[in-house]
């Protein structure tokens, strides 16, 4: 028997640790997407009649009686049987579906059906939760608008709960048309355009997708991605003037990316990428700048590539339309600096604070007064932007290899960068902002910023996750990728709106679950008994109502001379309230008792910028009750918990 020499056993430790290395090196770049970026082929053949398209119908339509049931359990004070019912009403659209849209024999026109069913199945949710009046802060803004136009018959008229607002009338003026020819009403017509809208978004995604990958499952993969966001199935279904300017920036990119690829219709998509630029610029300010920075990097990169494509000129003419409509439209509208400035100053000081250890976060996952989200929610939230952050890990090389993204060395210090699809690279660079959205939202003021940037950066998002899913699993497992696209999405759900889509009893300062018929009837006694136009202090959501229902004037402020929280919750009336009162910029207050009995849901009782001090407990019963003992106000309506305090008789009278 002979020994082996130790060279020999060192040699061979070296082969095999040499052997492990290059296999780690493989796995790698197959997970980072460095080696020779495919996907799987799709199927050629076109839809068939297949009876799973019945069977996902059904599964659908019983997901949505469920979280029908749920909002009738949540009225009738059963929160645990709501709460359950309405999260596997949720599974049972979202589960089967996507585990069809993985299968590798799906065909393109199936995929665009599946997920087309998916959204608004999903945008029927809000409908069931509310399906007699809006319920949503921002819709009660766009709803006065809309409604000042409708009764003033002319464009700009002013809102004081949002004085941008009628400057960007793109949403209002296709709701009054809508309305007009059809005979319904501003909510069913508003409810009617945002849900076409889903349905063109989600239309116009896929067939970017499909056309910068060459692959119908992708597309359809990212059409389910998108929805993981936690505004999907929350702000951007609200009629608000963003929800729609995302759908026509989504047009608007479709159009453009055709016209990158030239052809014989280029002039038509340029036409109407322009017309739709344009309309964005009128419907809302920050989409309108997305859209623009879009078209002008799109454009920048079809020059960059030294290739004389016939589109690029059109890309052009295309940034530069929609750049200066931003800048006339501005001028004409007026600024939005006043409006938006604050709020970028905020989210940077914070975010600033945050890096630097020195400022106070957010606690994650918790709303504004405490309340803590279950434990599986929080749980599947993490592991969605888990998910999330994996995909970009794995599918951002690997979307710029799909791009045809190569480095030309002519020397060691000279190269160049060539590309064949430049939307592909733009959108693959725009998922860059997810970091920054994330850390935003963990700072106080920040979060909001953050919380709006998902809405665009997701657009990227979608198709880089989209092709790490479909290039890591080249032999599809439906029943894995279900599953994680499940997780992705029921995280975006409990991120965005969560339960409160049920109709819960009321809650204080809580938004859509504060919007209850005890309010609506006060707002509407004042329409009735006191007449249009009054001028009305009241807590944040009897602002919405009073402006809606009561046609009143809601102040947002005491003409910046004393703040309406301090006029309703001080003990006493200070100096400057009583000069605001004796000037007669109020001439009535509503008093919601309600508020005594919980701290706000989120985060602000009356107006932003709230004293700390006012969010330590709850108001006491006799601040609010002062005026009881004010000579000379009249309190003429009074159910128990709202009461209206006439201070007419004070205007320029001495206090």
């Amino acid at each position: 028997m002979s020994l082996t020499a130790p060279g020999v056993l060192v040699r061979r430790a070296q082969s095999r640790l040499m052997t492990l290395g290059w296999r780690a090196i493989r796995l790698a770049s197959m997970l980072l997407g460095l080696d020779e970026t495919s996907l799987p082929k799709d199927n050629p053949l076109p839809a068939q009649n297949r009876s799973w398209i019945a069977e996902l119908s059904l599964a659908a339509a019983t997901g949505l009686m469920l979280i029908a049931l749920a909002q009738i359990a949540g009225m009738h004070y059963l929160p645990d049987i709501a709460y359950k019912m309405y999260w596997v009403g949720i599974i049972l659209i979202l589960f089967p579906i996507s585990f069809c849209l993985a299968l590798p024999d799906a065909s393109r026109n199936e995929r665009l059906l599946l997920v087309i069913m998916m959204g608004l199945a999903f945008y029927a949710i809000k409908i069931l939760h509310s399906p007699v009046r809006f319920t949503g802060y921002d819709e009660f803004l766009h709803w006065v608008t809309a409604l000042n136009m409708m009764e003033q018959h002319r464009l700009f008229g002013p809102n004081s709960l949002l004085e941008v607002g009628p400057h960007y009338p793109g949403l209002e003026i296709l709701t009054n048309a809508f309305s007009g020819v059809s005979g319904l009403s501003i909510f069913t017509s508003g409810l009617i355009i945002i849900g076409l809208g889903k349905a063109a978004l989600l239309g116009a995604l896929f067939l970017i997708a499909e056309t910068i990958t060459r692959s119908s499952r992708v597309a359809g993969i990212a059409c389910v991605v998108i929805m993981a966001s936690s505004t999907f199935n929350s702000f951007e279904t609200q009629y608000a003037y963003a929800s729609l300017a995302l759908v026509l920036t989504m047009l608007a990119l479709l159009a453009a990316v055709r016209v990158s690829q030239g052809g014989p219709h280029i002039l038509s998509y340029t036409v109407a990428a322009a017309l739709l630029a344009v309309a964005v610029t009128v419907t809302h300010h920050l989409t309108s700048y997305f859209l623009a920075a879009m078209l002008a990097a799109l454009a920048a990169l079809e020059l960059a590539r030294g290739q004389r494509q016939e589109g690029r000129l059109h890309l052009v003419w295309l940034a530069g339309i929609a750049v200066a409509a931003d800048v006339l439209w501005s001028r004409f509208a007026g600024s939005t600096g006043a409006y938006l400035t604050p709020v970028l100053l905020e989210g940077v000081k914070d975010f600033w604070a945050l890096i630097t250890s020195s400022g106070v976060t957010r606690t994650p996952l918790e709303d504004a007064d405490g309340v803590r989200k279950p434990l599986w929610e929080n749980v599947t939230s993490m592991g969605s932007t888990m998910l999330v952050c994996l995909g970009l890990a794995a599918g951002f090389l690997r979307s710029l290899n799909l791009a045809g993204g190569r480095i030309i060395f002519k020397s060691k210090l000279r190269f160049r960068v060539e590309w064949r699809t430049s939307a592909l690279v733009l959108l693959t660079l725009l998922t860059l902002g997810f970091p920054l959205s994330i850390l935003l939202r963990l700072t106080p003021f920040g979060w909001e910023l953050g919380y709006r940037m998902i809405s665009y950066v997701f657009f990227g998002i979608c198709i880089v996750v989209a092709v790490a899913i479909a290039g890591l699993w080249q032999k599809p497992r439906p029943i894995v990728i279900a599953s994680i696209l499940t997780v992705m999405v029921l995280g975006g759900f409990a991120t965005g709106s969560g339960p409160n889509f049920i109709n819960y009893p009321y809650k204080v300062a809580a938004d859509s679950q504060s919007i209850e018929l005890l309010g609506v009837q006060a707002a509407e006694w004042t329409r009735t008994w006191l007449g249009r136009g009054n001028i009305f202090a009241a807590d944040r959501i009897n602002q919405l109502l009073l402006a809606v229902y009561g046609r009143q004037e809601p102040l947002t402020g005491l003409k910046d001379e004393a703040k309406i929280t301090e006029l309703v919750f001080a003990r006493a009336l200070g100096d400057e309230e009583r000069k605001a009162l004796s000037r007669g910029w109020v001439d009535y207050v509503m008093i919601d008792l309600r508020l005594t009995t919980a701290l706000p849901r989120y985060g602000v009782y009356f107006e932003a910028g709230e004293d700390e001090a006012v969010h330590a407990r709850p108001p006491d019963p006799p601040a609010l009750l002062k005026f009881n003992d004010i000579k000379g106000v009249d309190r003429p309506f009074d159910n128990g918990a709202i009461i209206i305090y006439d201070l007419r008789s004070l205007h320029a009278a001495k206090l």
